[in-house]
């Protein structure tokens, strides 16, 4: 397998996609590097190997006895039967010490779509091992989230499901206002008007832990 873990991803496109990847230091569709748009690889460090991009199905190993070409094939007849989704516009958000980027308002749709994909490529998803529920349990997650975790993966799914566009790792109380500042100022005239989420990608993770987009398909299904 050329690839230690799989993952469903929204890539934004062109332009929004760009500048968030300069912002990031990481280009998760070209798998090319550059310097972090604040020259500050700390603030960015831990959404950086990801790329920028929205978590629709979290990082999974592949299943025994299925492969690359399996899940690829899994993929593409997901979007064929997902219609494509157009949210309000979107904010600047503080989450707990992190920044991030999602829709203004929640989206039944948007949710009704993740949710989906949870349970449709688990039959790809390897078990966790240990230390990934280790790990996992260092974030203090509630009982529901703990149960979510040990069935289906990954413990903020379903009801616990929000989209978002993370910008940086956790930020000190004294630099966070200034980061945010400079995250408004980079990615304000994506922060308005309707978002569309026409196309998944199926993403893999490198030796180095570096995502890199594998496939991209439209949502195809229509009324």
């Amino acid at each position: 397998m050329r690839f230690k873990r799989y993952a469903i991803y929204h890539l934004p496109i062109g332009d929004f996609h760009e500048l968030g990847s300069a912002w990031l230091g990481w280009n998760n569709r070209l798998g090319t590097h550059c310097v972090p748009t604040l020259g500050q690889d700390w603030i960015v460090e831990r959404p950086k190997k990801y790329g920028f991009h929205a978590t629709i199905k979290a990082p999974f190993r592949i299943a025994d006895g299925c492969s690359e070409r399996d899940l690829i094939d899994a993929f593409d007849t997901f979007c064929q039967s997902t219609a494509p989704i157009t949210t309000g516009a979107c904010n600047l958000r503080r989450i707990g010490r992190f920044l991030a980027i999602t829709p203004t308002d929640p989206l039944s749709d948007l949710n009704d779509l993740a949710a989906r994909s949870v349970k449709y490529f688990d039959a790809f998803r390897a078990p966790l091992e240990q230390d990934d529920i280790d790990r996992r349990r260092k974030s203090r997650l509630t009982p529901d989230q703990d149960a979510l975790m040990l069935r289906w993966g990954y413990p903020f799914i379903f009801e616990h499901f929000k989209y978002h566009l993370t910008l940086t790792g956790p930020l000190p109380a004294e630099q966070i206002y200034t980061v945010e500042n400079s995250a408004q100022n980079v990615f304000h005239r994506f922060l308005k008007g309707a978002y569309g989420i026409n196309s998944l990608s199926l993403m893999g993770e490198d030796i180095d832990g570096y995502f890199h987009e594998v496939q991209t398909r439209q949502l195809a299904q229509t009324a």
